[in-house]
């Protein structure tokens, strides 16, 4: 099937990922129904089709590691009015399912660019991974508000941990190599696998690539939280967005 007709280089790629059946057993995981995930998918994309029709991104493409159908989405894509900037990409993993998500989801992210059409010809394009089924409400300002230049755009917390928020992230092709993409094994374990990348972060590991650490923007997150089917959209959760908001304005050094 061809690819996403992009009549320009793009600017900005949305890369979201996704696992609609995961295996029995995938370590920590409580939200597990492939029904109610494909709803969480299904929702997210329509969302972030829209974000792609008013032009805040050039492409999307959708990366399933189950092997799971992607047809749902594939209409939904559709109905949006984005089947042509949208490309799919389905393929089952061959993975242990006993370590950290991250572990999976950084094997996932190698095989996108792998596989992928658009993000093998994404140049200097910024590619902005999303974990699929969270809708960042505030995507748009936050792709609007990118510095101007960057190899990797995260953000990174010290309260009440040391971690990366790994939901939402950017970063350009050559850098993702150099990066999220290597040493994946130093990830094969139950540890969460975003302390590891921010030690790595934190001890220089990256060399002389741009990370820059913190988003200008704080992301507003909506959805189902796998690890404990906790919602991002109930009041405690809300709560801390505007207070990381708040702080993010009035004390940026505090990194909460």
């Amino acid at each position: 099937m061809p690819g996403p007709e992009i009549m320009t280089a793009p600017r900005n790629i949305l890369l979201m990922t996704s696992t609609i059946a995961p295996k029995a057993g995938t370590f920590a995981l409580k939200r597990a129904d492939p029904a109610d995930r494909l709803n969480d998918y299904v929702k997210a994309l329509t969302f972030y089709a829209g974000e792609t029709r008013r032009g805040f991104f050039d492409a999307l493409v959708y990366v399933d590691n189950s092997g799971h159908s992607l047809e749902a989405l594939r209409d939904a894509a559709a109905r949006a009015g984005v089947a042509e900037k949208a490309e799919f990409v389905s393929y089952e993993a061959d993975l242990p399912v006993e370590f950290s998500r991250y572990y999976l989801e950084a094997h996932l992210l190698i095989e996108a660019m792998n596989r992928s059409a658009v993000l093998r010809a994404a140049g200097e394009a910024a590619i902005w991974k999303v974990t699929g089924r969270y809708i960042v409400e505030n995507v748009a300002e936050i792709v609007r508000t990118q510095p101007a230049s960057f190899d990797l755009y995260l953000n990174l917390r010290n309260s009440p941990e040391r971690v990366v928020d790994f939901f939402l992230a950017a970063f350009r092709k050559d850098a993702f190599w150099k990066t999220v993409g290597r040493d994946i094994e130093d990830y094969r374990t139950t540890e969460a696998g975003e302390k590891i990348l921010r030690r790595k972060i934190d001890d220089g590991a990256f060399g002389e690539l741009r990370i820059v650490p913190r988003l200008v923007r704080t992301p507003k997150v909506f959805g189902v939280r796998g690890f404990d089917g906790a919602s991002y959209g109930g009041l405690k959760h809300q709560a801390k967005f505007y207070l990381r908001a708040a702080a993010n304005r009035a004390l940026p050094w505090l990194w909460i």
